[in-house]
């Protein structure tokens, strides 16, 4: 899941994957700047990162954390 803030949208996310009928799974989540939703990811037991948006290497940096994630 990509985030940009508090991060509710993904909490609703969060909330119905840990139900054992959810047909889906979060794997990680990614901020470009930092934010609140991070530290709710990680209560979550989601692994967090903050890819900072302004960095020179950022669209590598992101298609690397996308990449390392299986289906």
């Amino acid at each position: 899941i990509l985030i940009s803030g508090t991060g509710s949208n993904m909490a609703s996310l969060l909330n119905e994957a840990a139900h054992p009928d959810c047909p889906y799974h979060v794997r990680q989540v990614i901020a470009d700047r930092p934010a609140q939703g991070l530290a709710t990811a990680e209560a979550f037991g989601v692994p967090a990162r903050l890819i900072d948006r302004k960095a020179p290497d950022f669209p590598a940096r992101l298609m690397e954390a996308l990449a390392g994630v299986d289906g």
